[in-house]
């Protein structure tokens, strides 16, 4: 799916871990990621989004957790794989000192994708524009997580008119991409449907062994709310996440 254009998104689900003080195997969680990284060709693993595991509201415990999984995650780095980095409240108290924190840990930061929380123990929206003022000149990408698309769109609103290119580098889970297009007055292409897919570790890596064979049902069919099988397919163009991670990612 990536390689053919697909946008993956990887969550570890050290969420709901954390919350419930559930075991988390990094060994299998690192060893699925290596599967699906080496099944996609190298050019199309900016197609690939990793979540970085992280601890709601403990900044400290964040940059502790991501020292002890740091040449795993420098590993994926160095393959070409979009890393979102939560940042997490604590610490210097401000976005830009905590993010400052993490790009110390690891090498190739420029490139990785800001995460902020945007939903519990959530920054404010004007201290997220404070840290888009800051970085108007380099612009590194930022994604809002679980903020609900009113929020994210009202951010987005305010960042373009501190500088529209803004615009291309903002993302949301919310927002099935960037919003550019609307922003800047142009033309709208038809809207993208983000299809979510709650999944296992042992799941992906059927996937993967087994490929998309159009003659059987999915193992994991996308459909509504309704109760039942879900037998329809990801389209080209929609957005696919893998995740354990229900908590997270269900009200996204």
């Amino acid at each position: 799916y990536a390689t053919d254009g697909g946008q993956v998104f990887l969550d570890s689900g050290a969420y709901t871990a954390f919350e419930t003080g559930s075991d988390i195997n990094w060994d299998m969680v690192f060893d699925t990621y290596r599967d699906i990284i080496e099944n996609v060709s190298l050019e199309n693993r900016g197609n690939l989004h990793v979540v970085a595991p992280d601890i709601v509201g403990r900044h400290d415990l964040t940059v502790d957790l991501l020292r002890e999984l740091g040449p795993r995650l420098q590993e994926i780095i160095d393959q070409g794989v979009n890393i979102i980095f939560p940042v997490q409240k604590g610490g210097h108290g401000t976005l830009s000192g905590n993010w400052a924190d993490i790009t110390n840990e690891f090498e190739g930061m420029e490139k990785q994708i800001i995460g902020i929380p945007f939903k519990r123990k959530a920054w404010s929206q004007q201290e997220v524009l404070d840290l888009l003022e800051a970085k108007k000149s380099d612009q590194q990408r930022i994604h809002l997580l679980a903020g609900g698309p009113t929020k994210v769109e009202e951010l987005v609103e305010e960042a373009v008119k501190i500088s529209p290119e803004w615009a291309d580098k903002i993302t949301g889970d919310a927002l099935p991409g960037t919003i550019s297009k609307r922003k800047r007055g142009a033309k709208e292409s038809p809207s993208l449907r983000s299809i979510l897919h709650y999944t296992l570790p042992e799941s992906v890596v059927s996937i993967l062994e087994k490929g998309y064979e159009t003659s059987r049902d999915p193992i994991h069919g996308t459909g509504g709310l309704e109760a039942g099988p879900k037998s329809g397919k990801a389209a080209a163009g929609e957005v696919l996440y893998f995740t354990t991670d229900a908590d997270r990612w269900g009200t996204a």
